[in-house]
């Protein structure tokens, strides 16, 4: 599955260049991730945003018949944007934090 490929290749240097562009058939903005051990490109379509505690995060769907969803940090770096992949115990809470801002946008909606 690309979700563990993708934590599993990132483990080590805990980012990856980011690239951003724009799906010219949905207008979905697509992340590109290249492995900076590998080169191997990851494909994600940008699913949301959002900030917790000072510190700004992406949640990135795969790009497959089956997607799922990883939350990556953004940090800049020398003028450049790279993703960081969490540790279990942050993997852990910003799902709980991402699902609490689902809830409460979907309240909203009602």
């Amino acid at each position: 599955m690309l979700l563990d490929i993708f934590l599993l290749a990132h483990a080590d240097s805990g980012h990856g260049d980011l690239d951003h562009d724009h799906d010219q058939e949905s207008g979905d903005a697509i992340i590109e991730i290249v492995d900076p051990d590998t080169d191997e490109v990851y494909q994600f379509y940008l699913g949301d945003e959002f900030d917790y505690e000072g510190q700004f995060y992406y949640v990135l769907v795969t790009i497959e018949d089956d997607p799922v969803y990883v939350i990556a940090r953004v940090i800049e770096q020398d003028g450049e944007s790279y993703i960081e992949t969490l540790t279990d115990e942050e993997n852990d809470e910003l799902y709980d934090v991402y699902d609490k801002i689902l809830e409460e946008a979907f309240e909203d909606e009602e």
